[in-house]
């Protein structure tokens, strides 16, 4: 059964501090790095194309009411005595962000999180021109009937805490009620790096406040052999030290 999720009207925007400039040069040096990297990716990446994009999520307030009954046991005077419990548990839960669909997933927002929540402000077209703004693709109820399990599982997690007094628990029913659900339209910035390497295209993405770097760039079969060519080399040279020192002892 889905949860009434009540949508605040207004969206808000996290703005971009990062600009195109500082985006490329971070992700040029975060791969520059991995020494498996090809030499050559750097001039694809330079010849790509960095758009600037608002992906939209949701954050949710909600309030869930949680009935728990459990068979516990108390070990009192040396005896273990069986207990039948039950817990009744209201919990407030906020700013449980989920993504709204658009070019990105829950996956990837994780992966570029954190967000600074506290400089989000009201969206203004005039302000985010020149910026792709991606439209939701599911509503808020549709969204939070996939990420209600966080909540439960927190609201659960409290209810059994509450049991420590007894030695061991078993859960044998619980239910959640979910009341007092809003849902804030967010719009978050990332940068979309699109570049041609070997006849594909590779896609890397930004977080448009802190530059975080999310993507897999491609790998040097020359320079993955060369290592292990290295490592191989000197794996043999220690090798035969050791043989040498062996034959010494004879």
């Amino acid at each position: 059964m889905s949860v009434t999720v009540t949508e605040k009207k207004e969206p808000l925007v996290l703005p971009f501090k990062v600009t195109v400039e500082q985006a490329a040069k971070g992700f040029l040096q975060s791969f520059r790095k991995n020494k498996f990297t090809p030499t050559e990716f750097s001039d694809a990446v330079q010849n790509g194309a960095m758009e600037a994009v608002y992906f939209p999520a949701y954050l949710f307030d909600c309030r869930v009411d949680t009935c728990l009954s459990a068979d516990c046991t108390k070990r009192e005077e040396g005896t273990l005595t069986e207990y039948r419990a039950g817990r009744e548990l209201r919990s407030d839960f906020s700013e449980l962000i989920a993504c709204a669909g658009g070019f990105a997933d829950d996956t990837l927002l994780r992966l570029l999180e954190p967000y600074d929540l506290d400089a989000l402000e009201p969206y203004d077209s005039e302000k985010s021109k020149g910026i792709k703004v991606c439209e939701a693709e599911f509503t808020p109820e549709q969204i939070f009937d996939e990420i209600k399990s966080i909540p439960e599982q927190a609201a659960l997690a409290a209810a059994k805490k509450s049991l420590r007094e007894y030695t061991s628990e078993k859960t044998t029913a619980c239910s959640h009620s979910f009341s007092d659900v809003t849902a804030q339209a967010l719009l978050l910035p990332v940068w979309v790096l699109t570049c041609n390497y070997g006849g594909r295209d590779c896609r890397v993405f930004i977080n448009g406040q802190t530059g975080k770097t999310v993507g897999i760039p491609p790998r040097s079969l020359k320079k993955i052999l060369a290592a292990f060519a290295a490592s191989a080399g000197v794996g043999a040279a220690v090798c035969e030290l050791i043989w040498m020192a062996v034959k010494a002892l004879w």
